[in-house]
């Protein structure tokens, strides 16, 4: 049986549709999702455990016993779209010598620096 936990200021209202954020216990991934809470795991179809901790407090449980969490959806998670920057040297022009590559780069830096100086 998978188990969820939540961090609140009241356990939630049993029986009604609510949207939570839920921690998955042995993932630790964070999902939102709307989900129906009961204290009996009978009350719902295809039920999972909820612990349900004191968002106030230093990890006290709300609820000495776990509750019951019935996922009806879950949130789709977006994933930021990941852009490639242009790299300022060319990796055939390094030709394994990074350091070396680095170095002249800094040398150039300060001589244009010292000829605009002038």
């Amino acid at each position: 049986m998978e188990e969820f936990r939540i961090y609140v200021h009241a356990p939630p209202v049993e029986g009604q549709e609510i949207e939570l954020p839920l921690q998955n216990v042995s993932t630790l991934e964070w999902q939102t999702a709307k989900v129906i809470v009961a204290h009996e795991a009978d009350e719902l179809s295809d039920a999972a455990k909820l612990w349900i901790y004191d968002a106030a407090g230093k990890g006290a449980l709300l609820a000495p016993e776990p509750w019951f969490v019935q996922i009806v959806e879950l949130e789709e998670e977006e994933v930021p779209e990941v852009k490639v920057r242009e790299a300022k040297v060319n990796l055939r022009e390094r030709r394994g010598d990074l350091l070396a590559t680095l170095i002249r780069m800094q040398e150039e830096k300060e001589r244009q620096k010292a000829e605009g100086g002038k």
